[in-house]
């Protein structure tokens, strides 16, 4: 069985490529996708994104996760793109980026996020890294978010159906 740290640094695609799900309860944009590793969808295997309906342009998080049938969802990764609040890693993580805040987009790596034993923190993965890489626009989110996780197919992805205007 292949371990989470594979899965990462893996070459991977995304075929087909799914639509943006519509405004959710949340005021949220939704997408999913599954994932795929040589020849075959590894079962579990999903990129997430979302963002707020109400804020073009900003606010966007993509997470790759796994999570067989039966079995929690484990997030391996993430990056959040022009967040609306600051990231703060709360005394966690490497020394030199225990207390570090990040008010712009930032990261949120795998291997910073695992503890000393080797194991992986649960739940919102805490430890988070800046973003040098400037990512003006979402093509250049996606082109980034494509190279980091290896996912052909993902240059593909349009922006969501922001509106500036969503109720008018």
């Amino acid at each position: 069985m292949m371990g989470l740290a594979e899965m990462l640094e893996a070459e991977k695609r995304i075929r087909p490529l799914p639509a943006w799900r519509p405004v959710d309860s949340g005021g949220r944009f939704r997408w999913r996708a599954e994932i795929s590793i040589g020849d075959a969808t590894v079962e579990g295997l999903v990129l997430h994104a979302r963002t707020l309906a109400t804020e073009p342009g900003r606010d966007v998080s993509f997470v790759l996760e796994h999570g067989p049938a039966g079995q929690s969802s484990v997030r391996i990764d993430r990056i959040d793109w022009k967040p609306l609040t600051p990231h703060a890693n709360k005394g966690v993580g490497r020394p030199e980026i225990r207390w570090d805040i990040y008010p712009g987009s930032h990261r949120h790596p795998y291997y910073e996020n695992l503890k000393a034993d080797g194991e992986l923190r649960t739940g919102n993965l805490p430890v988070a890294v800046d973003i040098e890489e400037s990512l003006p626009t979402f093509e250049s989110l996606v082109a980034f978010v494509a190279k980091i996780y290896r996912i052909e197919g993902l240059e593909f992805l349009q922006p969501p159906p922001w509106s500036e205007d969503l109720f008018g």
